[in-house]
């Protein structure tokens, strides 16, 4: 009876333990489950197609991307997205057009690709569908085995887990008798890594410079999040001279219209977007043409010329050897090139524009307390402005050039009058006038080295359609 009680005794503490062990086992395996069912939703890859259609749902952050040609989006009504990719002009090699979308949680990706012969030949593609979360639709996956991830190695036999182990005591019979105490950890399995995504594999640089003319086309609907539009073409390192070396040939334009929320874009080509909500665009090689822009906008181009019409916030510009050219813009403005032409009419806002080897002009009305800076080292600078404009207080220099201005200014320093606090220019005094007009609260600075300084009086019909 003693020991049927101690054995009694051992079972009942050794229990909780074994469940305890059951059930760690169990969630591990539970999650590993749920785990891997959400990553085989997150990602869809569609290859070989060249057409893809996703549902678009609030909170989605979507980028569209072409190294080989143009992209073109328009905003339309309703919540889906359609992409089309075509070969517009036939290149060299027998490449195959692909379309690439893919969603990952709330990112959305758009690209257009190719596949080479070689990689045609010696990859073998293996095709899945997936179903993109919450789209409703199913689209089909596939990529090469070269560009997902490399086999894993064998697996080593695993051991078997240890059976958990409870503290207990026990008595033995024989030669001796004793007492012990034992204590074991229960081990319980590591869970499988969720299966990676598919990724599409990068051509080799000799197969790309036959690739040609490729146009990706998005129509999505107006209130969309645009994250970036990317058309840059691919760099394969910079030629003697130190400028980029380019595989493809082609000129990838951006073209963008009919979209609510602000747009960001990288071109290695031409920009022209209309009817957007807000814009940013960088491009190394191409002009830039933006209007009817609700809110602000940022342009940066090193070659290109620069024009932005009928804008509603802020705008700013900077072309390192292009002309710039700002009409209608309703909030600040701030215009600077190396080695170009600036030209401004209508501006609602304060105004900063700066150029190097350029000319600066300005017409337009001035507004009560606003704030006018026009500097140029070697260009005209010419201001012209309403025939009765509110008061303000102009500084005009030049420093070899001539002094222009066409109002009856209360003068604090004429031209021809030097002082011992301004600056010296190879012996000869700074050119300058400083003067009153009205109660003075706008203030207007005029500057070039070289080049002729005029502040003047302009037809009012010039910027009224700025009104």
């Amino acid at each position: 009876m003693k020991r049927v009680a101690i054995l009694l005794s051992v079972l009942i503490a050794v229990a909780p333990c074994t469940l305890q062990a059951q059930t760690t086992a169990s969630s591990g395996q539970e999650t590993s489950k749920k785990r891997t069912s959400v990553s085989t939703q997150t990602t869809t890859v569609s290859d070989g197609l060249r057409q893809a259609s996703l549902k678009i749902e609030e909170g989605d952050r979507i980028t569209l991307r072409n190294r080989f040609g143009p992209i073109v989006v328009t905003g339309i009504g309703g919540d889906t997205l359609e992409a089309t990719a075509t070969e517009l002009k036939q290149g060299t090699g027998g490449y195959k057009v692909h379309l690439i979308a893919s969603r990952s949680g709330e990112k959305i990706m758009i690209a257009a690709a190719v596949t080479t012969p070689g990689q045609a030949q010696n990859e073998k593609e293996d095709k899945a569908t997936v179903t993109a979360r919450g789209s409703g639709a199913s689209v089909v996956a596939a990529a090469p085995k070269s560009a997902q991830q490399p086999a894993p190695k064998p697996a080593q036999p695993t051991p078997s887990p240890r059976p958990a182990q409870a503290v207990g005591k026990g008595t033995g019979t024989g030669t001796g008798q004793g007492t012990g105490t034992g204590i074991g950890i229960g081990r319980t399995p590591r869970p499988p890594r969720p299966p990676r995504p598919p990724v599409m594999a990068t051509p080799s640089a000799e197969a790309l410079r036959g690739v040609t003319d490729i146009k990706l086309e998005v129509k999505l609907p107006r209130n969309a999040h645009i994250d970036l539009i990317d058309s840059r073409r691919y760099a394969s390192g910079t030629t003697a001279s130190g400028a980029p070396s380019y595989l493809t040939n082609t000129r990838n334009d951006v073209s963008v219209t009919n979209i609510d929320t602000p747009v960001s874009i990288i071109s290695s080509g031409d920009v022209q977007a209309a009817k957007v909500g807000a814009v940013e665009v960088k491009t190394r090689a191409g002009n830039v043409q933006v209007k009817d822009i609700e809110g602000p906008v940022s342009i940066t181009t090193v070659t290109g010329a620069i024009i932005a019409r009928d804008a509603n916030g802020d705008v700013r510009a900077v072309s390192i050897s292009g002309t710039i050219s700002i009409e209608c813009a309703r909030g600040r403005t701030e215009a600077t090139t190396t080695d170009g032409i600036i030209t401004l009419t209508g501006i609602g806002g304060d105004l900063d524009a700066t150029t190097t080897g350029g000319t600066i002009s300005f017409t337009g009305a001035i507004r009560e307390g606003g704030r006018y800076r026009l500097k140029s080292m070697s260009g005209l600078v010419r201001m012209l402005i309403q025939k009765e404009p509110p008061g303000f207080v102009a500084s005009l220099s030049s420093y070899k050039g001539q002094i222009q201005q066409d109002f009856e200014m209360k003068t604090e320093l004429s031209a021809n009058t030097a002082t011992s606090d301004l600056p010296q220019t190879q012996g000869q005094p700074v050119r300058r006038m400083m003067g009153r007009y009205g109660d003075g609260n706008a203030r207007i600075t005029l500057d070039s080295f070289s080049g002729t300084v005029q502040l003047g009086r302009a037809p009012s019909q010039v910027w009224k359609k700025c009104q």
